[in-house]
């Protein structure tokens, strides 16, 4: 009898907890964010088409440096369809552009990319995604509020959201707005 239960409860923590490839363990229930306040938002556009709605939130009431800050999550909230590969694309392109990202902390791009594919879905109009950085550094993926995954390498996170926080982001009045800089 007690076999019979050591055995169940075995089964039942093995599927509350799954290892990534990496062997970091990760809590397929992990709870959303909710209530966590918003530091900045601002809207993403691209030849005048509207594309996203983004907010940064975040447990302290600024981020002075998004490469060392944690518990925060940038949240877009998408106005079209976007294919996955498409998004997975886009994330490629955008990082060749960041003087940061060619830098040490972000040489695993490849790995990450691929790591992402198998993470995002395609998206569609009114979606939302949100990237969450947790105490740890590992970075956990929503979709419109369920957890759809995570990266648990600590460089991804700082060099995900340079994309949007970086100083030579290709959307400057976002980051802006995003980061509640006047």
């Amino acid at each position: 009898m007690k076999i019979y239960i050591l055995t169940v409860m075995l089964i039942v923590h093995v599927n509350a907890i799954s290892l990534t490839p990496t062997g970091v363990p990760s809590v397929k229930n992990m709870s959303y964010p909710e209530g966590t306040p918003t530091i900045g938002n601002g809207t993403y556009t691209w030849f005048g088409i509207k594309v996203y709605d983004a907010s940064i939130v975040a447990e302290q009431p600024s981020i002075d440096n998004f490469e060392e800050t944690t518990a925060f999550g940038l949240k877009i909230v998408y106005d079209i369809d976007i294919e996955k590969d498409d998004l997975i694309e886009e994330t490629s392109e955008q990082w060749n552009e960041l003087s940061m990202v060619k830098q040490g902390n972000c040489l695993d791009r490849t790995k990450w990319l691929d790591e992402l594919s198998n993470i995002w879905p395609d998206i569609q109009q009114g979606d939302e995604l949100l990237h969450w950085t947790d105490e740890n550094k590992r970075s956990t993926f929503f979709h419109n509020g369920k957890y759809i995954g995570n990266v648990s390498d600590k460089n991804f996170s700082s060099c995900f959201l340079a994309i949007w926080l970086a100083e030579d982001t290709q959307a400057e009045d976002l980051r802006k707005n995003l980061l509640n800089i006047k």
